[in-house]
């Protein structure tokens, strides 16, 4: 029966830890049959055991494309062209936006969450990127908890997958959202959710890895205690003279700046580096140095004091924290920390009928694994010991 149309229960946002290793703890072997499948007592299939492929949770969208470059090839003599040829690789692309309640899905695309660590460490460092895996069921199922025959289901790979882009929101009357943006070598379509080969392509000549497989976990809703955190879970820790005339801090810890958003931006544009034989680059490298930016909206309350001509002469730079915690008993689950921040801006607006409001926007240079005075830090309650040993992963078959 044709299907009507796609909707969110059906769909589902997977990942792995590297792109061309072995997608399971064992290899293709150990335990694993050939197809992918994992093999437990008795020849059952146990698909979850071992399994290196991770689902991210909390997901609200998720948009993925490619575009093919190609160069026209004419002549003298001819008005139409010869042909249309490929000299460059396809530009895949992946955006996804979800709900970060204790850095679980930071932890799965990556990211440092010991809070002591430049969260980027490792994306600074990855010359094979992650694939993405986007399972459909069929019309009118949730994924989750879904036993139907893998007959039922599809999957979308997209192979070689870079992050190029990381940006938190958090505003009055909306859910903090994390946005992510993906850069990718290939992309691959599939039937089932078991047995297929996965996305990826070896970078030296950009050919398909055939020989192996990968095998999507059983969907879920995540095991994170909390549906999604609200406005006003969030603290915000700012030094009272982080901003040069508002007071971002009253008396007693007050608040003299009514924070209305706050937002934060990794941006980590990738160049891609070829060579003569290939058709595909061989790695997206980061282009360095990064900088990171923190924006702030405010509702002006109390005006402070400053110079601006005191402050480029004796300037210092400030600690910005973005701390969630729990409703039930307010602990902490997540925190981000902008250390080295630097003020860039600060602007104010004023009009007849609104409130006056103040935007303050500050950069920081991130820096390398052994820098802790400047960056973005990431603090997780999630017990990353739950996840897969990405250790044992290997680059290559």
């Amino acid at each position: 029966m044709a299907r009507n149309r796609v909707i969110y229960q059906s769909e589902a946002l997977f990942v792995s830890p590297n792109s061309t290793g072995y997608h399971f703890s064992g290899g293709n072997s150990a335990g694993i049959s050939m197809a992918g499948d994992i093999l437990g007592v008795g020849g059952t299939h146990v698909r979850d055991s071992g399994n290196m492929v991770s689902q991210l949770s909390r997901v609200q969208s998720a948009n993925y494309s490619f575009t093919i470059n190609r160069t026209d090839i004419n002549e003298f003599g001819r008005l139409a062209r010869i042909d249309a040829l490929i000299t460059e690789s396809p530009t895949v692309s992946l955006d996804f936006t979800y709900y970060p309640i204790d850095g679980k899905n930071e932890a799965l695309l990556k990211f440092e969450t010991d809070g002591t660590t430049n969260c980027i460490k490792n994306h600074l460092n990855d010359t094979v990127g992650s694939n993405f895996f986007i399972q459909t069921t069929a019309e009118g199922t949730d994924v989750a908890g879904n036993n139907d025959a893998d007959s039922t289901k599809t999957t979308i790979g997209l192979g070689n997958g870079f992050l190029s882009d990381y940006t938190f929101d958090a505003s009055v009357g909306s859910i903090p959202t994390a946005s992510v943006t993906i850069e990718g070598f290939n992309m691959k379509a599939d039937q089932g959710v078991t047995g297929n080969s996965i996305p990826a392509v070896t970078l030296e000549d950009g050919s398909p890895i055939d020989e192996i497989q990968y095998s999507l976990p059983s969907g879920s809703t995540g095991d994170h205690g909390l549906a999604a955190l609200r406005p006003g879970d969030l603290k915000l820790l700012f030094p009272s003279d982080s901003a040069l005339i508002t007071n971002t801090s009253g008396e007693n810890g007050g608040t003299a700046a009514h924070v209305q958003s706050v937002s934060f931006n990794i941006p980590m544009s990738r160049t891609p580096i070829e060579r003569l034989g290939s058709v595909f680059p061989y790695v997206r490298v980061p282009d360095v140095p990064l900088n990171a930016s923190f924006t702030i909206n405010a509702l002006v309350a109390d005006i402070g004091t400053g110079n601006l001509a005191v402050l480029i002469d004796n300037e210092q730079k400030q600690e910005l924290t973005v701390e969630m915690t729990n409703p039930a008993d307010n602990g902490k689950t997540m925190s981000f920390t902008i250390k080295g921040a630097l003020l860039d801006s600060e602007s104010f607006s004023s009009d007849i009928g609104g409130n006056k409001t103040v935007d303050m926007t500050f950069t920081t240079q991130v820096g390398g694994p052994e820098d802790t005075e400047n960056g973005v830090f990431i603090s997780g309650m999630y017990d990353t010991s739950y996840l897969p040993d990405y250790s044992s992963v290997t680059e290559e078959p």
